[in-house]
């Protein structure tokens, strides 16, 4: 039996800071276990990163937002906005994966080691019963976009099967293509676009596992064994929706394996 339930938080300073929070619980046969890291990327300095298995909890939902702590990792913070969107992404005999957006463009606070961040974020919870020997794709392609009015969110996965799925301010934007730049077509001539950008980790997945979760990172054999990470922020602009281009910040990634 496998099954994953992990939940992503970030926030993007004004100046271009990132913190990035993951809360995971694992049931994988016999291994069973709760994980927390916290991703801190200054907009003038290297990122870095902290995990724990100590102090795990949930975040939890109220209608005031989201809220999510973890005081091994010195981290709490709130995620408060906009409404959910919630999709089932693959739905076989072999599993499911389910997707749910908890907050597309959240208004967010986090205090991390004493020193409080404000700006806009983002929140997602996945669950997912498929084993990562049986997804059906080897490259994922993944990201948000989110402004003071507008979000983009953009799911993309190619192999065995091709699957896009982007949304626009929460409704599903049918034929937009994301791309390595941005995401086209967005309908009614909207376009999202970035040119630069830093990044956030760039990685063997594998080796990263087998630092942090020895017991995960023993079990991953076969093509998983391949799985290489590149996540970015970049300074973005939404165009074709008003008169004047919406600046905002947009996290995207690459998954190849």
């Amino acid at each position: 039996m496998f099954q994953l339930d992990k939940w992503y938080l970030d926030l993007v300073t004004p100046g271009g800071d990132v913190v990035i929070g993951y809360a995971a619980r694992i049931t994988w046969g016999s291994l069973r276990f709760n994980f927390s890291s916290v991703l801190e990327s200054p907009a003038a300095s290297p990122a870095s990163d902290r995990s724990t298995v100590r102090g795990a909890s949930d975040p939890t939902e109220s209608p005031e937002g989201i809220k999510w702590s973890n005081d091994a990792l010195g981290i709490a913070g709130t995620w408060a906005g906009s409404a959910p969107i919630e999709k089932r992404l693959v739905d076989s005999p072999a599993g499911r994966i389910t997707w749910r957006c908890l907050a597309p463009r959240a208004k967010v606070a986090i205090d991390l080691g004493g020193r409080t961040r404000i700006g806009l974020g983002y929140a997602e919870h996945l669950s997912l019963s498929l084993p990562p020997w049986s997804l059906p794709f080897n490259r994922l392609l993944w990201g948000r976009f989110a402004s003071e009015r507008h979000s983009v969110i953009w799911i993309e996965w190619t192999g065995a099967t091709r699957r896009c799925w982007v949304w626009m301010d929460g409704h599903l934007a049918s034929g937009a293509i994301p791309t390595a730049n941005g995401v086209d077509h967005l309908g009614e001539g909207a376009t999202l676009a970035w040119t630069t950008g830093r990044d956030l980790r760039n990685r063997s997945v594998l080796d990263w596992l087998g630092a942090e979760l020895p017991g995960v990172g023993r079990r991953i054999t076969g093509r998983l064994d391949r799985m290489h990470e590149h996540k970015m922020v970049s300074p973005a602009l939404l165009s074709g929706v008003e008169s004047e281009a919406d600046p905002g910040w947009a996290i995207h990634e690459e998954v190849r394996w």
